[in-house]
This record gives structure tokens, sequence and C-alpha cells, in this order.
């Protein structure tokens, strides 16, 4: 457990890319040292799910680089199937010099919805590329002309790579999104955090202890930290907030097959398409809305900080000292300024108690 919790947001105002600036301007005045910005190009308009349509996140996070002072910036996550590792390197640099050293880079394997419609686009090795891209970006930050980047791997060649420029950080960190075992392993060897969505504080805990064994075998192990994004939501009693984000967190665990078995329902987990791999058509969405709804109220507990106030900070102490250093928040769609708000005596709060 680190020194200092830190707190995040995922802004997350589909449809009203102003809005989403809005909010995150309010964050970073409310004294979240973190604000992330999910990266999707395609999904479903479904009023249940997201309901309705994606911004890019880069566009919006250059608006925040310069209408924020303290919060570092981060998609919540990038894959490396829309845009090519180089670019993302190439864009997170420049995103670091325009907020002066505030980048963070989020990165996953990929999700299978937010490209479907694409048919050019292979789906094949995820975990194996997104090692190759960190790999890549990790490099092309380091390169210089005198020492150019070379990298030979199965998806991706580089010979003698320099952007020229680079990030105002020796390099912005790299949080690595993703549960399996192939994706544990590479956080230890190439993240900065672990950054899974939505695990109880005892699933995320045995899972953390895994990526820091493997670190130690890379001689890294004081250099991965935890973060994790999850739903919250501050009300006048436990069960207030539990009712008013129990919809949205059991559509979200019922995209988590090994969640569901780690939390004990695997008569559950054996009819759920995880959230990487399931294409969101009709079909899909009808059996994910299905299972869902037969998840028993209890597993949003489970997984959730909400509650008063001082239910808030005992599960995140309870996430602290599973090994979370980053706490990232996912507030309702409808009580987003709300949360903001009631979140500034919760940060006080852990700030006062690090010192």
């Amino acid at each position: 457990m680190s020194e200092r919790l830190e707190f995040g947001m995922q802004v997350i105002r589909y449809g009203d890319p102003k809005g989403a600036i809005r909010d995150a301007i309010l964050c970073d005045e409310a004294g979240f040292d973190h604000v992330s910005m999910p990266d999707h190009l395609f999904h479903p308009l479904d009023e249940r799910f997201l309901g309705k349509p994606a911004w890019d996140a880069y566009v919006v996070l250059s608006a925040l680089a310069v209408k924020t002072k303290n919060a570092n910036l981060a998609t919540g996550v990038s894959d490396p199937l829309r845009r090519h590792p180089a670019t993302i390197a190439h864009i997170v640099a420049t995103l670091d010099i325009i907020s002066d050293g505030r980048a963070r880079l989020g990165m996953g394997a990929g999700e299978r919805f937010t490209f479907n419609p694409l048919l050019d686009i292979r789906f094949e090795k995820p975990a194996t590329l997104l090692r190759e891209s960190l790999i890549v970006i990790k490099g092309l930050w380091k390169a210089t002309k005198d020492k150019p980047f070379n990298f030979e791997g199965r998806f991706l060649k580089v010979k003698n790579g320099v952007l020229g420029l680079r990030p105002k950080q020796k390099y912005p960190p790299i949080l690595v999104g993703g549960y399996g075992p192939r994706l544990l392993k590479i956080t230890a060897e190439l993240g900065d955090y672990w950054l899974p969505w939505i695990e109880s504080p005892e699933t995320y805990e045995r899972k953390f202890k895994e990526i820091k064994k493997w670190a130690r075998r890379y001689g890294r192990e004081k250099e991965v930290k935890g973060a994790l994004m999850t739903f919250s939501y501050i009300a006048g009693s436990l069960e207030e907030a539990l009712e008013t984000i129990a919809g949205r967190v059991k559509v979200g665990v019922a995209l988590r097959r090994r969640l569901l078995e780690e939390l004990g329902y695997k008569d559950y987990a054996q009819e759920v398409t995880d959230l990487w791999n399931n294409p969101f058509d009709s079909e899909a969405i009808k059996k994910l809305y299905k299972i869902a709804d037969l998840l028993p109220d209890e597993v949003v507990e489970r997984v959730v900080a909400a509650g008063t106030v001082d239910d808030v900070i005992d599960r995140i102490e309870d996430y602290h000292r599973a090994g979370v250093d980053l706490f990232i928040i996912i507030p309702p769609p409808n009580r987003i300024e709300e949360t903001i708000e009631r979140y500034r005596e919760i940060i006080s709060y852990f700030k006062e108690k690090d010192g």
C-alpha cells in the first residue's frame, strides 16, 4: 500500500463533448488527481448500455490540457487496433507537452464492439499485439537520432524509428487494462499501473499479488502500482446508493466471466460473453440484459464504493489495503456533478490522513 491514495474520475458524458470538458474541469477544481476518458469508436446506441455516441477521447483530452491545471489526463483505455502504436506514442507525447507533463496512457488489448463494423481489422492474438505495442510506444518515446528504435515482432516492425518529438516526462505513465493471466504478466513487465474495470477488494488483491510476483521476476516490483475503475455513488443511505447504480453495475458484471466465477456465480459465468469479445449485436445485448437481471442485488455491493460518505470511505480503504493506489470512479450518468461535489469531502479526508 502506497503512502498516498490518488483519486480519478472516468468521464462518460457521451453525445456531449463540451459537457465532458465541463465535468473534467470540475474534477480538476475539486481536487481529483486523474481524469480519464473512454476511447471508443462504435458502441450500441442502447439506453441501458451507453445510449449516446462516443466522441474522440484524444480531441477532448487535448482541450483539457489547456483547460485544466493539476489533474493527470489519460484514456481509459486505448487499444492498438484502431490506431497504430507509433501514432499513439506521437499523440500522447504531444498531449504531455501541451499539458506540461500531465499525460498518462491507458492501454488495453481491445474490445471487439468498438471496431466491430470495420471488417478490415484483424482481431487475433490481442495480448501479443498489446505487449508489442507497449514496447514500441516506450521505445519511440526514448529514441533519439543517435539511438533510433528498432523492433521485430510478430505484428509490429520498426526500423530506425525516431519521432523527434519527445514527451515532457521521461515517459508518461502507462495504465494497463486487463484481467487474464497473460495481461497480468504484461502489466508486470511493461506497465506502471494495473487498471481493471470492476473488482471486489478480495478479487483485486488476489490478482494484484500475482502481478507483484511477476514484477519481482522483472525487477520492477516497486515500479508497478495498482489502479481501479469502478462505480461509485454517495447518498443518504447505502440502500439508496445501491438502488441508484444497481442496473448499470449488473450489466458491467454480466460482461466479466472471470469476475463472476471468482465471486461465486459460476452458473451465470458460463452464460457470459466477456466484454472484450462481445459483438453487442441485438442477440448479444438481449442475452446480456437477461443475465444482468438474474444477478442478485448483493453482487452490486461487493464491487462498488457506494452509500454514505462513511460507507464510501470504508470501502475505499478496503481497496487501498488490497493494493489500489489510484481509485477511479464512474458516477451515475445523471449524477455526475453531484458526485464530483460530494467527493470533495472524501478526497480531503484521505489527503489529510495521508499527510
